[in-house]
């Protein structure tokens, strides 16, 4: 009777042993895969960044590469509408003298779905026009749709938020 408690006990611990390494296993690997989902996220939100920043940063004095910075860390219909844009967009900043300096204050991914996701941000910009030389903060709530481009998060559409 004891040898056949003893082995009962030994299967019932093997049992144990290898249930514990299996939950371990499955922790590890949803751990892998919360870690990766966060690691995406965040390449989205710095591609809504960027892009901000790239959108609300312009300087009278070198148009020409401030839009087109934009141009560059933008995707689709985004980018197509933009770049048709470019020269009377640089036309408009060259004559006003504007010079405009963005920070942005904060970023949250609301949603991923394979190679996009939508974020929201929020920035600040402060504008200084030829005209009064005075700066005047701009506040801006955004939802920018990022997608991924050949290892590149760039913007694909931009919505003002009210």
């Amino acid at each position: 009777m004891r040898v056949l408690l003893a082995g009962l006990a030994k299967a019932a611990a093997v049992v144990i042993i290898c249930g514990f390494a299996a939950l371990s296993g499955i922790m590890v690997w949803q751990h892998h895969q919360t870690t990766q989902r966060h690691e995406r996220a965040e390449a989205f939100a710095d591609g809504a960044k960027k892009g901000i920043i790239n959108m609300i940063s312009l300087d009278f004095r070198k148009a020409k590469e401030d839009v087109q910075r934009v141009i560059d860390s933008s995707t689709g219909e985004f980018k197509d509408e933009f770049q048709q844009r470019a020269a009377d967009f640089t036309k408009v900043v060259e004559q006003s003298k504007v010079v405009t300096e963005g920070t942005v204050t904060a970023t949250a991914v609301e949603s991923m779905d394979g190679n996009t996701a939508l974020v929201l941000v929020s920035a600040t910009s402060r504008v200084t026009n030829g005209g009064n030389g005075k700066e005047e903060p701009r506040e801006w709530r955004l939802k920018v749709t990022v997608t991924e481009e050949d290892g590149q998060y760039k913007m694909s559409k931009v919505e003002f938020v009210p």
